[in-house]
């Protein structure tokens, strides 16, 4: 399930073309891969030793909220990643893949 939020909420980077992370495009406050708000998990993250900025740190936070709260977290993008398949999803992971 975390794979299919983090495409649908940032098409699965981290980090943008020019290697800055990846922003909300409505929020700002919404970073990286899984688009975490700083404002709401920012001092948890940190709390926990997870730097939101980092892909590994988004990461961790992503499972210790899904862990916790589920699906919940990411309720704007449940169109997206509520879905059996998600177009574009295999091409991009394949890419993504590809490209390391």
């Amino acid at each position: 399930m975390l794979k299919k939020i983090a495409f649908c909420e940032s098409s699965g980077k981290h980090f943008d073309e020019n290697g800055n992370v990846v922003r909300g495009k409505h929020n700002p406050k919404d970073v990286g891969k899984y688009q975490i708000n700083t404002m709401y998990w920012g001092e948890d993250a940190k709390k926990l030793g997870h730097d939101l900025l980092t892909e590994e740190g988004n990461e961790a936070m992503a499972l210790v909220l899904y862990e916790k709260q589920g699906t919940r977290p990411w309720t704007w993008s449940r169109a997206c990643w509520d879905r059996d398949v998600i177009p574009g999803m295999e091409t991009a992971s394949s890419q993504q893949l590809a490209s390391r």
